[in-house]
């Protein structure tokens, strides 16, 4: 906030600039990564729960795939199901990493615009002040914001990964009260 007002006393168009498109850039990703988010948080326990359900169909019959020699045919089953599980968190992992990245890219390009504009516009003592509170003002506030988003984002994806429990435990009361109705 003070880095803001700082830069709102030295040059307000900048400042009100600045605002509005770190604020849309932000609201971009957001709004782009939630999606892909809840998609994986999904994505997720549903081959989580697959998977989980291979294993345990393995291991109750053991026996019989020794016998039927299925071995390898589950063996590959599992494998694929973990495969694209593993893929699932590697994309869930990566995507705040995204956010960093264009920030940090929003930050340098607006470095270079407002410079440009500032030279050409002011003079130079003025366009040093606003260059420096502007870059200061970025490099305090983008790594805030990208916590921000990325606490969000893990939400939105931790939410749809615990659906499926949550759905289970509705069916599971719906059921109980069922029983106690009759």
């Amino acid at each position: 906030i003070i880095l803001f007002v700082g830069l709102v006393a030295i040059d307000p168009q900048v400042a009100l600039s600045t605002l509005l498109i770190f604020a849309l850039i932000g609201y971009i990703l957001y709004w782009l990564q939630q999606k892909r988010a809840k998609q994986l948080g999904r994505l997720l326990s549903e081959l989580n729960i697959a998977s989980n359900e291979k294993i345990i169909e393995v291991l109750s019959s053991y026996r019989e795939l020794v016998v039927r020699n299925r071995r390898q045919y589950y063996a590959n089953e599992i494998y694929k199901l973990r495969s694209k599980l593993a893929d699932a968190q590697a994309e869930i992992s990566f995507l705040p990493q995204v956010s960093k990245y264009v920030i940090e890219t929003t930050v340098i390009l607006g470095t270079v615009v407002i410079s440009g504009f500032q030279f050409l516009l002011q003079d130079a003592s003025h366009a040093v002040a606003t260059l420096t509170v502007f870059l200061a003002a970025g490099s305090r506030i983008a790594p805030a914001v990208l916590r921000f988003q990325q606490g969000a984002i893990s939400i939105k994806s931790n939410i749809a990964a615990s659906e499926p429990t949550l759905n289970m435990l509705v069916k599971l009361e719906d059921s109980i009260s069922l029983e106690k109705s009759d």
